[in-house]
């Protein structure tokens, strides 16, 4: 009963693990900025996310869910380069470069910048060539485009709503990544093993 027990804890700790893809450093991040984008409970939680969850948690394909998530990456981006643009250090209006990290002038300006890079890194290496695919579903997906990215209301929902749809999103790029790996071991169980005849 004993051993029972401790794998059973043990095979829930390594699925908590393995299924947990917000870094600590992007939580607290998150946590800061929704300090700075304070909204009143009553806004946040009015029943109408921005991102709907509906899509991801259906009967939905991974190709159907990873479109969707690729679509949503590319909202955030415009989102927090918005956001960016609208801090008093920003100048002229256009979102400022956050490629150079040593650019952070303030706290908050670091931190849109941290989290703006994550979402591009995450478009770029997992989500790459869901760019040709896409067009086939965003016909179905024009209420991202409506996304009032300027509204302060929205931003700090979507603030709120970016850890559940960054792990959604790495989950996804986990799932398939273990398919890819999967069946490169059987393809290379095929070339070892002789064939009989």
């Amino acid at each position: 009963m004993a051993r029972a027990v401790i794998c059973l804890s043990v095979c829930l700790s390594v699925c908590l693990v393995s299924s947990s893809h917000i870094p600590e450093k992007m939580n607290k991040t998150i946590h800061n900025l929704l300090q700075h984008y304070k909204i009143p409970d009553k806004e946040r939680y009015n029943g109408t996310p921005v991102f709907s969850k509906d899509l991801l948690t259906g009967k939905m394909d991974d190709w159907g869910k990873r479109v969707f998530v690729s679509e949503v990456l590319e909202v955030y981006d415009n989102l927090i380069g918005r956001m960016l643009s609208q801090l008093p250090s920003a100048g002229s209006g256009e979102a400022e470069d956050c490629s150079d990290s040593q650019s952070s002038e303030s706290q908050v300006k670091g931190q849109l910048c941290y989290l703006l890079n994550l979402v591009r890194n995450l478009r770029k290496h997992q989500y790459k060539n869901q760019d040709q695919d896409r067009n086939q579903l965003v016909q179905g997906l024009e209420s991202l485009g409506n996304i009032q990215t300027d509204n302060a209301v929205v931003q700090s929902k979507a603030l709120w709503e970016l850890k559940w749809l960054y792990q959604e999103g790495s989950s996804l790029a986990e799932k398939r990544m273990q398919r890819r790996r999967r069946r490169r071991r059987r393809q290379a169980q095929r070339v070892k093993t002789p064939l009989s005849g």
